[in-house]
């Protein structure tokens, strides 16, 4: 009884701590939250078109103050703690730095009014109260204890379709040298070009070239852990860190996330298959990717390749400017309001369709690429079609698409996906769907900083046929053991 007793106590306490811990934590960034609205309002007072930035950080600060589901369910869920820190980053620091620079000349693109940026700035508000409502009625659902025991891995007992796979990509690499031009090492020598494949059934070749890069991994961390079970030796942990290189120093295109996520699946992967390690490996892992990740961003930013000089002088505007770019902020939200009465008798459920199927592998022939909202907005953005680099919100696709009422579907619906598939990661052992779980959750989890084109096409292009290709190899294995035993 006594045992009983102190277990039950122990758990008290321990809850008490940690309901006074994130009561603290979440106190002190609400106050600085506010603080810095002070610092928006007193700088934006006078001007009509961001009167009502300062109510970006200060709605922030109340509502991660009031609902604490968001904050409490980031320990140990990949999604939620990257929701976090996006929505950090895009109602506090954003705005900060874009009423420092608030007087400044743009740097790119058509300045979007006055009225777009109220209404875009209060699509954003909506968009945060949708976030924090959802989260907050919701993730005790996902995330609630489960009477689940957990094993932190169950092997490959057969790797016959995987290696088969792995052998059609390296193959088909060999065949057509054009695709290794795809893939960029992370210290650049040369401009990287984007480029354009004149190949048969390029979708499907693509998508089997990419899985190289995600089976060989699999394969080999999976034969390293098997000999540490035998050999507890950390020899087999660095060579399990070693089977990262190909993800971690190679970028697909010009895309930072297409290393970023990888690289954090596989983190979470080793961390759940050597916890002993975990300090050594999230050091490890971290500072390789800090490395590549700069790497790339100074030529991504600066222009800088190998030997060349380079001029790294960035202000406050150029800051305000690609945060705005990059977390969707007032200036993209309020262009899409201008773009919805500039062009929105064009946006038809034409366009709809083409938004669907645009990144679709086997399905992109279906659409017009020059009529989908990113190609609008861009249009709208730069006054022609010969650049595309910008994304339109998701929020503002849901809004062009079904108006007001409608604009925080996608939203909704992204965010309930995520956390249906970050809640999975904790409880599986097999590294193959931690791997797809996690892929899908980071995209997921910053749906605030993306388009639906990011998002949702990953699931045909990626995720349903990874899962199939995995599925099968572990059903051959089970079809084999019956076999075998009968």
């Amino acid at each position: 009884m006594f045992s009983t007793g102190s277990i039950t106590l122990q758990e008290r306490n321990k809850t008490k701590s940690s309901f006074v811990s994130s009561l603290l934590f979440r106190f002190c960034i609400s106050v600085v939250a506010i603080l810095i609205a002070l610092i928006v309002s007193f700088n934006t007072q006078d001007l009509l078109g961001n009167k009502y930035l300062f109510l970006l950080p200060l709605l922030y600060g109340v509502l991660f103050f009031l609902m604490p589901s968001l904050w409490n369910h980031s320990k140990g869920n990949v999604g939620m703690t990257i929701l976090n820190l996006v929505l950090f980053m895009r109602y506090v620091v954003s705005p900060l730095f874009r009423s420092l620079s608030i007087n400044e000349p743009n740097i790119r693109g058509k300045v979007p009014t006055d009225t777009g940026l109220n209404y875009g700035m209060f699509m954003m508000i909506a968009e945060l109260l949708v976030v924090f409502f959802v989260v907050e009625l919701f993730a005790e659902k996902f995330y609630r204890e489960k009477n689940k025991t957990r094993t932190l891995f169950r092997p490959l007992n057969n790797k016959f379709i995987l290696t088969m796979v792995l052998f059609l990509g390296i193959s088909l690499l060999l065949i057509f040298p054009e695709l290794r031009e795809r893939y960029n090492f992370f210290i650049v020598t040369e401009a990287i070009e984007n480029l354009t494949l004149d190949i048969p059934l390029d979708g499907i070749i693509l998508m089997i070239t990419d899985l190289v890069f995600i089976i060989f991994p699999v394969i080999m961390i999976d034969f390293f852990k098997k000999k540490y079970e035998k050999i507890p030796h950390f020899k087999y942990v660095v060579f399990s860190l070693l089977s990262m290189l190909p993800v971690i120093t190679f970028f697909k295109g010009t895309s930072r996330f297409s290393v970023v996520v990888p690289t954090i699946a596989f983190m979470v992967i080793l961390l759940k298959l050597y916890p002993e390690y975990k300090k050594r490996l999230g050091v490890i892992i971290g500072s390789v990717l800090l490395i590549v990740f700069s790497s790339f961003s100074l030529y991504k930013q600066f222009g800088y390749t190998q030997g060349s000089d380079i001029d790294m002088s960035m202000n406050t505007n150029e800051i305000a400017y690609n945060l705005d770019a990059y977390m969707s902020g007032p200036d993209n939200m309020g262009r899409v309001i201008d773009l919805n009465n500039a062009y929105g008798s064009n946006i038809t459920l034409e366009t709809l369709k083409n938004d669907i199927f645009n990144n679709v592998a086997l399905l992109s022939g279906l659409s017009d690429s020059r009529n989908t909202t990113s190609a609008w907005f861009n249009m709208f953005l730069y006054g022609n079609n010969e650049v595309t680099d910008q994304i339109v919100p998701l929020s503002g696709q849901s809004f062009l698409h079904f108006g007001s009422l409608g604009m925080p579907i996608l939203m909704i619906i992204t965010i309930m996906l995520m956390m249906f598939f970050d809640s999975k990661i904790k409880y599986e052992n097999r590294i193959e769907y931690v791997y797809l779980y996690v892929y899908i959750v980071m995209y997921m989890s910053m749906a605030m900083m993306v388009s639906f084109g990011s998002i949702y096409p990953i699931f045909t292009n990626l995720f349903i046929p990874i899962l199939v290709i995995f599925a099968m190899n572990r059903k051959l294995s089970l079809r084999k053991k019956n076999d075998r035993s009968g």
